[in-house]
């Protein structure tokens, strides 16, 4: 009887654990692997794994598609320790807005069952597409936080620098974030500023190394690897910027953050700050301020707090 008791007891607890759980869905880019590719997304990816407060429902992913399959699989085979994540193939180009593919139709069937919010960590087009082609769904999002976005005229420019780099994910669908950003449902963009706070060195990717955990030394190469890119091509001597770990940081740990509530955003065609992504002499930007009119308004992560790369590091490394 005691034995039943104890059973029962512990049954609740862990479904009582799980209810509390935020469900969260993660659309992705994810490009970490190959010599060159942003590793960002991957260690977005593996701190949401490591969270205990969320739940990942689903992963679906955008742009190079394939790459992003194996290597996500590969990543959840070492570091997922809980119940099986799905993946999706999506969008592999801004052309394909509006068209169903399979990451749109297992997000709608799962924004059906559930409320949930999404990390958007690359180019927007399959939630975009989603909305699209069921609007109902909208009322289902609590909440959508953007790897995009900047106050007006910011320059991302990493390192020393003297290179600038594009606002990557808005650019490469700036039609999918036009029509989400004049939806109703609450906002965040937490990209660039945010985290120009966190820096990755050289001490802190050998913490990965020293614990020796399984996918670890794969994780450890490319980290050093993209640490020796910034060196060499942006002139960086402090490490480099993981921009997605600001992004997923505010739904795992939005205390760690400062943030700009209900402020303005606009789409704004301007003058090109940059030769790459859009090579034209004027093109998009997501610019927010307190200064415009606009009924759009976002809260937008401005800077991360010092303990947050602490976080990040321990998160990433396994300890």
């Amino acid at each position: 009887m005691r034995k039943l008791l104890l059973l029962f007891v512990l049954t609740l607890t862990f479904a009582s654990a799980d209810a509390e759980k935020r469900k969260i869905w993660i659309d992705t880019d994810i490009m970490i692997g190959p010599l060159g590719r942003d590793v960002d997304d991957g260690l977005a990816l593996l701190m949401a794994l490591r969270c205990e407060g969320v739940e990942i429902v689903g992963i679906t992913l955008t742009h190079r598609v394939d790459h992003g399959y194996k290597i996500t699989q590969k990543m959840l085979g070492w570091y997922n320790s809980g119940k099986a994540i799905p993946v999706y193939k999506g969008a592999k180009t801004e052309a394909e807005l509006g068209k169903e593919n399979d990451a749109t139709k297992a997000l709608a069937e799962a924004l059906r069952k559930d409320k949930m919010s999404i990390a958007v960590l690359g180019p927007a087009t399959n939630l975009a597409t989603v909305l699209m082609l069921h609007p109902e769904l909208e009322k289902q999002i609590i909440e959508v936080v953007y790897c995009a976005g900047r106050r007006p005229e910011m320059l991302f420019n990493p390192g020393k620098g003297k290179i600038k780099i594009s606002d990557y994910n808005f650019e490469l669908d700036t039609a999918a974030f036009k029509f989400l950003i004049e939806k109703d449902i609450k906002t965040t963009l937490s990209c660039y500023e945010a985290s120009s706070y966190i820096w990755l060195n050289k001490e802190d990717i050998k913490k990965i190394k020293a614990n020796k955990i399984p996918g670890n030394r794969w994780l450890y190469r490319q980290l050093n690897d993209w640490r020796k890119i910034w060196k060499i091509f942006l002139g960086s001597k402090k490490g480099f910027n993981p921009f997605d770990t600001a992004t997923i940081g505010h739904l795992l740990y939005p205390e760690q953050f400062k943030y700009d509530r209900d402020i303005p955003l606009k789409y704004v065609v301007a003058d090109t700050d940059t030769k790459y992504t859009i090579k034209t002499d004027r093109k998009p930007f997501l610019w927010v301020s307190y200064d415009y009119h606009s009924n759009i308004k976002v809260d937008y992560c401005y800077e991360a707090l010092p303990s947050y790369h602490d976080i990040v590091v321990k998160s990433i490394s396994g300890n």
